[in-house]
């Protein structure tokens, strides 16, 4: 089965206002991720949560919903502020 990543706008406007080299890594790495067969793999469940995964991209984390084959990203930011 092959999963893909969903950016809302809020996701986006996130993403814009990141360092232009943090930016491109996540993006970089989101891309490579959706090529692989399995991108579940590269992620970790977060405890207490069914549906929820996190991936880890040097200090910033990409919080995912996992929604059959769809991974819709919830929240991209600094791993001191992405779990308030």
């Amino acid at each position: 089965m092959e999963h893909r990543f969903i950016f809302s706008q809020t996701i986006e406007k996130e993403l814009a206002a990141l360092d232009s080299q943090i930016r491109h890594r996540i993006v970089r790495k989101l891309l490579f991720w959706e090529a692989t067969k399995i991108p579940l793999f590269f992620g970790t469940r977060l405890i207490g949560t069914k549906d929820r995964i996190r991936f880890r991209v040097g200090d910033y984390r990409v919080v995912c919903a996992v929604e059959g084959s769809v991974l819709k990203i919830l929240k991209i930011a600094h791993r001191k502020e992405v779990y308030e």
